[in-house]
């Protein structure tokens, strides 16, 4: 075989090793959740978490039979927590997740006890609410309103996948309409996914993921619709609150805002500013054997990124139906991303190296946004 003709065959089979080796270290995990008189625990919340933090990694309800399904799930160490209103939380063992499909036996909650003295009632929304037109993921008061941004919540909302290049699905179709405080984004694709990464998770009130969306809303896309409700703040007179988040794992993030806010009876008046910053690290090992070759592969990825953005608005109350206003923000999202590569090839049984192949990437991206809108609200209701 000539030297070219062997080095493009090494390259097309190395691609095809990494592609395939992606696929593979994803899988499906799914069960089942039924009440004490073993009847089906229908939308009780599930959810995924990371074994080394008890961070969420992905949420999810339970159909009218109880069962729940987590898909594209990287393999790693997780367990699963059950809730469900009126009955015990519940805690799974931690697991090692490394197949294409795992299926837990049949899990059965207890009621809460009412063996007590004294009862306090606290009001909490749960993570996740099951409504009859939408799924809604509260993202305001729990911990995932620090640190991370909208395209990041994305990908731990139940029937929600963001893939490799952010391009975002529901239930595995794409063409999803994504929607600010209910208004269409101008923006898809990858300019999309920019945007979101500007807006920082303690912006966000909840998420709502509308699979089957009714007459009112646009027929735009055919995946459904994901509206991201922003805080609002609906006490009278002059408010002002500062942000600031810091976390560390192998690298630190940080972001920090101003939110501001005037209201009266027929006025409000809002606006926002903030900044954040971080980095993230990947390493991925690989050692496969194909047509009596070996390859082992390496790969180093540094991603760092940095960004500003503001907010100012307007809305007024003509009379209890009728409200117009203005919205205008803007932002600015810098990215870079380093990566090297090598891979060791060799015959199979032998050590002494026949090729080696080395990759060096580096990639930087910087988007501004710019939007502005005039809406108008009807309120129908007496």
């Amino acid at each position: 075989m000539k030297t070219y003709q062997k080095i493009t065959f090494y390259l097309l089979t190395l691609c095809f090793l990494c592609s395939n080796s992606f696929a593979q270290n994803k899988g499906t995990i799914s069960g089942s959740v039924f009440d004490n008189e073993g009847e089906p625990a229908m939308y009780a919340n599930i959810i995924l978490k990371l074994a080394s933090d008890s961070s969420l990694h992905k949420g999810a309800v339970s159909n009218e039979e109880g069962n729940f399904e987590f898909v594209e799930i990287s393999f790693g160490e997780y367990f699963i927590e059950y809730s469900y209103v009126g009955f015990e939380k519940l805690n799974s063992e931690i697991f090692e997740f490394q197949s294409s499909e795992k299926n837990f036996d049949p899990v059965t909650l207890s009621l809460l006890s009412n063996d007590l003295a004294e009862v306090t009632v606290t009001a909490q929304r749960p993570l996740i609410e099951m409504k009859p037109d939408m799924m809604v993921f509260n993202v305001e008061g729990t911990i995932n309103s620090n640190g991370d941004n909208a395209l990041e919540l994305m990908k731990k909302s139940p029937g929600v996948m963001v893939d490799n290049n952010d391009a975002i699905n529901l239930l595995g179709k794409s063409g999803v309409n994504v929607m600010i405080n209910g208004k269409p984004s101008p923006l898809s694709g990858d300019e999309l996914a920019t945007y979101l990464k500007t807006i920082q998770a303690d912006q966000i009130d909840a998420i709502e993921i509308i699979t089957n969306p009714s007459s009112k809303y646009e027929a735009e896309g055919n995946a459904g619709i994901i509206n991201i409700k922003l805080k609002k703040d609906a006490r009278l007179g002059a408010n002002a609150s500062l942000n600031m988040n810091y976390s560390i794992g192998k690298l630190p993030r940080y972001n920090t805002s101003l939110s501001s806010n005037y209201r009266n009876a027929k006025i409000n008046v809002f606006g926002n500013v903030g900044y954040y910053n971080g980095e993230n690290y990947n390493n991925l090992n690989f050692h496969r054997e194909l047509n009596g070759l070996t390859f082992d592969n390496e790969n180093r990825l540094l991603s760092s990124w940095e960004g500003k953005y503001a907010e100012v608005g307007f809305d007024y109350s003509i009379n209890e139906k009728h409200t117009v206003g203005f919205l205008f923000d803007t932002g600015v999202h810098e990215e870079q991303d380093s990566g090297s590569g090598r891979t060791n090839i060799s015959m199979v049984g032998n050590t002494e190296l026949d090729s080696i192949l080395v990759s060096n990437t580096d990639q930087k991206e910087e988007s501004d946004n710019l939007n502005a809108n005039l809406n108008y609200r009807f309120n129908g209701k007496n």
